[in-house]
């Protein structure tokens, strides 16, 4: 090796492969020759040269320690950014028209566009980070990975982004509650949309309200909590019975299926049926229907995405339409304010959904 610029490299591979941290203390100059086969005055010309980028602190009487904070890329000229998501192809629908939205805005601003579907495999997305810090990206839009540990992992991947010093969004999906103001994020707002349609099915009159959802990560955790708070707007009691979580929050076409038919063998049926989403919904209306009940006739069901199919759902769908077109470009926008350095402080944009009335709800039968 032999040259300051070579330790420099191995130092940017230390930080991308998570030798060291943010902040993380640097071995000794002695120790570092005697690893890497390059001369201390080398190596201490290369710390210098880091010192002075900004990329570690050299304490006296202490030693050198990765910044806490790297500097801003300035390769930013390469204009292309990346955007990893669970699946552009995923039965749900809205992955795709989110990827449209970012798309379109990309485009008309003049950036090329890179997809990346991480499949909820951490390791598939570490290899696309890899791959892509090759190609001088200037940033990332990160829809989170639906995997157990939800938080944790999904942690360990934006901590390893900022390790390359790329800006990165979260998208659709904030972390948790507690880490909801510490990344730049959009997404929108399922806590009130969802207390929205429990507070209009107890208009209707129904008071036996079950949901159908899943757990665990922020997204589902916040439409059962806006559920929650319907209920307890109309002091109506939360019935054990009727509260259905399936393990984990990754769309299929099955999903529901085994929630309503244990939903519909209970002695004293709800008259409505909230379902996290469209996916649920669909499954939720073809059991109810196959059992010889009638929607809204006898239970009324209602999703949450307004998913293409819905409409054409036969009654068609009470639901909450989700404005993915414009989440995908609100990203972009946040996105590029930190590329262009004209955003130092995170930001956090939630973004208003809309109900649809349609034919799924009526008033409960008998009332």
């Amino acid at each position: 090796m032999g040259k300051s610029s070579d330790f420099r490299s191995d130092f940017f591979k230390w930080i991308r492969d998570g030798v060291y941290g943010l902040g993380e203390k640097l071995p000794s100059e002695a120790r570092l020759s005697e690893e890497l086969g390059i001369s201390r005055v080398m190596i201490r010309e290369g710390l210098a040269m880091l010192a002075e980028q900004g990329y570690v602190v050299r304490r006296h009487g202490a030693g050198t320690f990765v910044t806490e904070q790297l500097p801003c890329a300035k390769s930013n000229s390469a204009r292309i950014v990346a955007a990893w998501v669970p699946s552009s192809r995923s039965a749900i629908g809205a992955y795709g028209r989110i990827v449209d939205g970012i798309e379109e805005e990309l485009y008309e601003r003049g950036y090329t566009f890179v997809l990346c579907n991480h499949r909820n495999e951490q390791k598939r997305a570490e290899d696309y980070l890899k791959k892509l810090t090759s190609s001088g990206i200037c940033g990332i839009l990160y829809i989170p990975m639906e995997v157990d540990n939800y938080r944790e992992q999904n942690l360990a991947i934006i901590r390893r982004i900022e390790s390359y010093n790329i800006p990165v969004v979260l998208l659709d999906k904030a972390l948790s509650t507690e880490d909801f103001s510490r990344f730049d994020y959009a997404g929108t707002d399922g806590f009130d949309s969802m207390r929205s349609i429990v507070n209009y099915l107890a208009k209707l009159g129904h008071r036996k309200i079950a949901y159908i959802g899943s757990r665990p990560g922020y997204t589902s955790e916040q439409r059962y909590r806006g559920y929650e708070e319907g209920m307890f707007d109309n002091n109506l009691k939360i019935d054990p019975q009727y509260i259905r979580h399936k393990p984990l929050f990754v769309v299929s076409e099955e999903e529901g299926k085994a929630e309503i038919e244990e939903l519909l063998v209970l002695k004293e049926l709800p008259s409505a049926i909230v379902c996290l989403h469209d996916i649920i919904a669909r499954n939720v209306c073809a059991a109810i229907q196959k059992s010889g009940l009638s929607i809204p006739g006898d239970i009324s069901v209602t999703g949450f995405d307004d998913l293409p199919f819905a409409e054409y759902l036969n009654p068609a769908l009470t639901t909450v339409r989700q404005p993915f077109g414009l989440l995908g470009k609100t990203g972009v926008e946040l996105l590029l304010k930190k590329v262009a350095g004209e955003s130092s402080c995170r930001e956090q944009r939630t973004i208003a959904n809309t109900i649809v009335y349609r034919n799924t709800c009526a008033a409960p039968s008998g009332r």
